[in-house]
């Protein structure tokens, strides 16, 4: 038997065992905030930020017991990334994570991401093209559960549904990073662009959300 069918035989057994689970016994913890979102910093060491509400991407992930949504850039540029961190307590059928992954409109140059930050610590992110006919994109995201980055979002559905069944939590934050793509700005200039900025962002971020 091939290792990969093991591996679905196991998450099938754990799938039903949680359906078993959630009927008879629905009560998930909320689990709160290690510090609100809204104090994560305007200004980092290269970059500024300032609020913005933009009503397509609040739509998008408005179930979010905390969140913020920024436009930061470079101080001496004018690209601007549009960051969302958003933080839900526990979830449910309407109150639930939906991946970047999942937007409608096509989507290419799937990459695993690794970034080191300024103290060495390594993370690594989901990296890809959006295109929605109007504008291209290049989006940047993970999950955090459990005080750890999760790029994986199969990785990610097994993880709640372990910690649901198990620990009567489900609790997770994510974080999306995007940056138009241009003629002017091509990927290639994008992605150092991002990643410059996530360096400082990501350890931040970890000591905003429990462990």
């Amino acid at each position: 038997m091939r290792r990969n069918n093991i591996y679905y035989i196991i998450a099938c057994i754990f799938l039903v065992l949680s359906i078993i689970y959630t009927r008879t016994n629905n009560i998930q913890l909320k689990i709160p905030l290690s510090l609100p979102l809204q104090y994560l910093p305007n200004d980092l060491e290269d970059f500024s930020s300032e609020n913005v509400y933009q009503n397509e991407e609040i739509t998008k992930y408005h179930s979010a017991d905390d969140w913020i949504l920024r436009s930061y850039k470079k101080r001496d540029g004018d690209i601007s990334m549009l960051v969302f961190v958003g933080y839900w307590g526990n979830q449910h059928e309407e109150k639930l994570i939906v991946s970047p992954r999942y937007l409608l409109g096509a989507q290419y140059f799937f990459k695993k991401k690794t970034i080191i930050s300024r103290q060495n610590d390594t993370f690594i992110l989901n990296s890809f093209v959006y295109d929605n006919n109007q504008q291209k994109e290049l989006i940047y995201y993970c999950f955090f559960m459990d005080g750890k980055v999760v790029p994986d979002d199969y990785k990610f559905r097994f993880l709640r549904m372990i910690n649901s069944l198990f620990y009567k939590r489900n609790n997770a934050a994510l974080l999306r990073v995007s940056v138009p793509i241009t003629s002017d700005f091509p990927i290639e200039m994008a992605e150092p662009y991002i990643e410059d900025f996530l360096k400082d962002f990501l350890p931040i971020v970890k000591e905003y959300l429990p462990k």
